[in-house]
């Protein structure tokens, strides 16, 4: 495995993805925003070491809409694309 230094293009990446689904994941549990002005600063650093280019921004999102739903167990049919199950974790 190979090791990705404290600011580079993959770490940024990797940082983003996280704190974007980390977003995702307090919206759905109904987690209070109070503290969203942090979230968004975090988000605005990462993607200021990107240089601003906003592919990243989409690519980060698509891949923390992945996480989340691999964490709360959402399957998708393969082809389509289609959610067809949805196991209740949150009951």
């Amino acid at each position: 495995m190979e090791m990705n230094p404290f600011g580079s293009k993959v770490y940024s990446i990797e940082e983003l993805t996280a704190e974007i689904g980390a977003c995702y994941l307090n919206s759905l549990a109904g987690i209070d925003n109070e503290g969203m002005d942090n979230n968004v600063a975090y988000i605005q650093s990462w993607l200021n070491k990107l240089q601003n280019d906003k592919k990243f921004i989409f690519y980060a999102s698509s891949n923390a809409q992945k996480a989340v739903d691999f964490i709360l167990g959402i399957k998708a049919e393969a082809k389509t694309g289609i959610t067809v199950e949805r196991e209740e974790v949150m009951a």
